[in-house]
């Protein structure tokens, strides 16, 4: 009943949220083509519920250039995001700062692949560098956004964000989901740990 009920919920957020940040997201898209030039959106296969891969969208932030990231300091041991990225254009700084590049995400909530509310999907090869506990967080679908979200960002420890997404999995509810995007909003408006 529960999955039912944040599944209608997602719908509806994902459908309204579409109708009224439409001027939003077509200000962006103009704002990333002068930027980036096109494709205005990113596209990377990441895996889902029970392993099962997708693709996530997002609006573009980054040039095509290619470096070597351990020449730079990433966030933590265990992913390839990377603080400070030199690749990151001025736009493309803006809407990761504001979280307006995620909002392609919306898409990946219709589709049903993604949920509003759930774990950050990460890569495949990030799966590699984790402990088989670590898995766990693959027994839902991944989220636009997260407890993690709300209580640091990517400036927790990927232990705390991993217990974050267990902790989200095993009491998951609608009250739960409405308290995450509450703080999600928060969290964005204050700007910070967003890399």
């Amino acid at each position: 009943m529960c999955n039912f009920i944040i599944r209608t919920f997602d719908i509806i957020i994902s459908v309204v949220g579409f109708i009224l940040l439409f001027p939003i997201l077509f200000i962006v898209s103009i704002a990333v083509a002068f930027d980036l030039g096109f494709p205005i959106l990113f596209k990377q296969e990441r895996l889902g519920f029970k392993g099962e891969k997708f693709t996530i969208f997002k609006f573009r932030s980054m040039k095509n250039e290619i470096i070597n990231v351990d020449e730079y300091t990433k966030v933590n041991e265990y992913t390839i995001k990377v603080k400070n990225d030199p690749r990151v254009s001025v736009v493309g700084k803006f809407i990761r700062n504001t979280s307006l590049d995620e909002l392609p995400q919306l898409l990946n909530v219709l589709l049903g692949n993604m949920s509003i509310v759930g774990p950050r999907p990460f890569v495949a090869k990030e799966y590699e560098n984790f402990p088989e506990d670590w898995h766990s967080r693959l027994n839902c679908k991944p989220g636009v956004t997260g407890l993690a979200q709300i209580r640091g960002r990517s400036d927790l420890p990927m232990e705390k964000i991993i217990e974050s997404d267990n902790e989200w999995i095993e009491n998951r509810s609608l009250m739960l989901y409405l308290r995450v995007l509450a703080g999600t909003l928060i969290f964005i408006l204050k700007r910070k740990n967003v890399y």
